[in-house]
């Protein structure tokens, strides 16, 4: 249990890291995903992801570089954020499988992406409270 935890950890941390390297004065960052994963039910294969907020300021734009697959998601506000540009994804991780969690912006931030994964995350915590 706490393997899977510590790996879904590490993989935000990694992605979040990534994103914010090389995010510019845009708010746009290109990604390499070393993994497949699940976004809103819909498969993404591994691969560089292109995130950008949007002009409008109240979407972010998710496209597969190599595949040319474009997914757009509502932004809303979030936690302050002192890096306005701040670009980062969130990964649930489940065994070999991963789900897109979140995608930040700066402040702003989309609602949880992957329903699936937030079942399994509560059926997990009712698991581990014990008696």
């Amino acid at each position: 249990m706490q393997t899977i935890l510590s790996r879904s950890i590490l993989s935000s941390a990694v992605i979040a890291l990534a994103a914010l390297a090389t995010t510019s004065a845009k708010a746009e960052a290109t990604l390499n995903v070393p993994f497949s994963f699940t976004a809103a039910g819909k498969t993404c294969p591994a691969g560089h992801y292109s995130v950008r907020h949007d002009s409008t300021g109240n979407f972010v734009i998710l496209t597969n570089k190599d595949l040319s697959q474009t997914y757009i998601w509502i932004l809303a506000s979030g936690a302050p954020e002192p890096n306005k540009n701040k670009i980062a994804m969130r990964f649930d991780s489940f065994g070999e499988t991963h789900a897109l969690r979140t995608i930040q912006v700066g402040s702003m931030i989309t609602p949880r992406l992957d329903k699936r994964s937030e079942a399994a995350e509560h059926a997990t915590a009712g698991l581990s409270q014990g008696r």
